[in-house]
């Protein structure tokens, strides 16, 4: 059985891989859409029976809090902009009443929390424990760390997420076909080997492993952000104050 409390401990974007698995076993035909963060769509689902076509965009949002009135406007000018039947809200949580107003101006379709585990309970009875693990090369939640931080960076040339958690950072890959994801765990770094770093404009220099020293330098999109999340480290990388000094 599907319950709030799971759902709250997926990923968010395997929360938005269950929403288009569910749209599916509803009968949709789906299209997960590019990760971005700049309020673009999650998914979009078609369906088109004896020449009658319905296309809508759907927004998942993985919230323990409530979705208010601002981003129900912003989700609901996608319907105009993107010449689409409508939008639908899907989140764990629940709507504000000015944003339950909102979507009800737009004539949007909104999936409070209580609803969508009566439809996953209804569409996807028995896939709750397999879901985390299929099709996955990494599931961090199943280690019972609770994820604090995922960030755009490149290594060595490739494009990757880093995953933070209070015990590790994890170098996943993201391969992304038109209609699939495929993670790869590529690396994982224990909190405790971490003796210093250095923030240069957009690169960001990690040093590891105190009996044998080795620098990982990383592009970060968002340095900033990256460096506020690594101050839960500090503890650990900060030992006797130990930095690296770069000429």
């Amino acid at each position: 059985m599907w319950e709030i409390n799971q759902l709250l401990k997926i990923d968010p974007y395997d929360f938005e891989r269950l929403v288009a698995h569910l749209f599916e076993k509803m009968g949709y035909n789906t299209r997960s859409t590019q990760q971005s963060r700049d309020g673009g769509v999650d998914i979009e689902i078609s369906i088109d029976n004896f020449g009658l076509s319905h296309r809508w965009l759907v927004q998942a949002k993985r919230y323990s809090g409530p979705v208010g009135v601002k981003e129900v406007r912003e989700y609901g000018s996608l319907s105009y902009r993107e010449n689409v039947d409508g939008v639908i809200i899907v989140t764990t949580s629940s709507f504000t009443g000015e944003g339950r107003k909102e979507g009800a101006k737009h004539n949007l379709k909104l999936i409070e929390g209580p609803l969508l585990t009566e439809m996953l309970n209804h569409y996807c009875p028995d896939e709750g424990e397999s879901f985390h693990r299929k099709g996955r090369g990494v599931d961090v939640l199943e280690t019972g760390e609770e994820v604090f931080g995922r960030h755009s960076a490149t290594i060595e040339g490739n494009k990757i997420w880093l995953v933070l958690t209070k015990k590790h950072i994890y170098f996943e890959k993201i391969t992304t076909a038109l209609f699939s994801k495929k993670k790869e765990l590529i690396r994982r770094i224990d909190a405790s080997s971490i003796i210093g770093l250095k923030q240069d404009t957009n690169s960001l220099y990690i040093v590891i492993d105190e009996k044998n020293p080795e620098v990982l330098a990383l592009s970060i999109r968002e340095p900033k952000s990256f460096a506020e999340n690594l101050e839960l480290f500090r503890p650990s990388f900060l030992r006797g104050e130990t930095l690296l000094k770069f000429g």
